[in-house]
């Protein structure tokens, strides 16, 4: 009886090593691909803005309503560095990953994505509009060409709350780059209160049928010969 006992537990870590040996992942797979995801670096290194005066990063924000702190660690992403003026504007903060590495797995359609981040925005009561927050992915071919888009669309937070967004999808055919854009837009007075925090990124392989099939008939030609 002690015997058997040790042996399934044997047979069940034997297989479970194949599957890892057959589906290698890659280092990054299924981990954040995004570098300094909540600005924990005390700057924007490893992204890019459109205007590094007004996108910064910050520990802390005063508002008309109160004070904004980050969601999570000590640093959060701020679209209220300086006034950018009465008429209504965007900024945006963006990072590319580089999915040619993939190349084959997604051109056979076998790569989705889930990104996310928290976000905040103000709309005070004494201004006559909101200001709005918006993650957006662009799926770039090898001449950096847009293939595709999927966007949250413009978020209104409530004020002094975060909550986060998500998007998760297929990676198109032909993807070789995916950026992953901030966007901040102004509707009210003269600065942009647009903020965001824990920004996430990931890729997932999704195993064809036909070698799934396979590893499932071998790990049970394993386990039948390991009871003989």
């Amino acid at each position: 009886m002690i015997k058997m006992v040790l042996r399934k537990p044997k047979i069940w870590l034997l297989g479970l090593s194949i599957v890892l040996i057959i589906y290698p992942t890659g280092p990054a797979m299924g981990l954040n691909m995004l570098s300094n995801p909540g600005a924990e670096t005390g700057s924007l290194a490893n992204w890019s803005t459109d205007d590094p005066l007004v996108v910064v990063a910050s520990q802390s924000q005063k508002e008309t309503s109160g004070w904004v702190y980050p969601h999570s660690g000590d640093w959060f992403f701020n679209m209220c560095g300086q006034a950018v003026g009465s008429a209504i504007t965007e900024r945006v903060l963006y990072q590319d990953t580089n999915m040619s590495g993939y190349a084959s797995d997604i051109d056979a359609d076998l790569i989705t994505f889930q990104a996310s981040t928290y976000m905040q925005t103000e709309n005070a009561q004494s201004m006559s509009g909101a200001d709005y927050a918006q993650l957006t992915l662009y799926f770039l071919d090898e001449f950096a060409s847009e293939i595709g888009s999927v966007s949250t669309g413009l978020v209104e937070s409530p004020n002094l709350t975060w909550i986060q967004q998500t998007l998760d999808g297929s990676v198109p055919a032909g993807t070789r780059t995916i950026r992953y854009e901030l966007l901040g837009r102004k509707e009210e007075g003269t600065w942009l209160n647009a903020f965001f925090d824990d920004t996430e990124f990931q890729v997932t392989v999704i195993p064809e049928p036909a070698t799934a099939l396979l590893l499932g008939i071998g790990g049970l030609a394993l386990i039948k010969k390991r009871r003989k």
